[in-house]
């Protein structure tokens, strides 16, 4: 006869080992007929456990999954979140030292322009020297052509 366990991946190999175990544990196999005439190694509640702890496995697996593919969108959500900060970051940064520089041009353009009003303040003082000694001179060349004409 033919034994089907077509509830477990490996049914032969399952039958083998439950067989294997119970004869070097001294033990005969309790071999039954299950609902659908099939020939059991395992009692039909051994089975029943079996078939329970399958099915709770395989709802694990299932919600392990989810867990993953949950987990996987917050981690891609997450990596989005990071690319927009760091993006967001080195914009500030860039006009942080855009701001800093226009403060650092706009004081060397001050200082620039305070020297040109300095020198121009110094040429300014010269020319009036200058226009005061000419004036002088003229005044003097002035009284020496009147004295010479009079």
């Amino acid at each position: 006869a033919t034994i089907h366990c077509s509830s477990y991946p490996n049914s032969s190999t399952y039958f083998s080992l439950a067989v294997q175990q119970m004869a070097t544990n001294n033990q005969v196999p309790d071999i039954c007929l299950d609902k659908d005439s099939q020939i059991r190694v395992v009692s039909p509640d051994q089975f029943q456990r079996a078939e329970n702890l399958h099915k709770e496995c395989s709802d694990f697996v299932q919600k392990i999954m989810e867990f993953n593919d949950v987990a996987g969108g917050v981690v891609r959500e997450l990596d989005s979140v990071k690319k927009r900060v760091r993006s967001l970051k080195l914009k500030a940064l860039g006009q942080r030292c855009k701001l800093e520089s226009a403060v650092e041009d706009r004081r060397e353009e001050e200082e620039k322009l305070l020297r040109q009003l300095k020198e121009k303040n110094e040429e300014l003082e010269r020319c009036y020297l200058e226009n005061a000694s000419l004036e002088k001179v003229i005044a003097e060349q002035l009284a020496q052509i009147e004295k010479l004409q009079g």
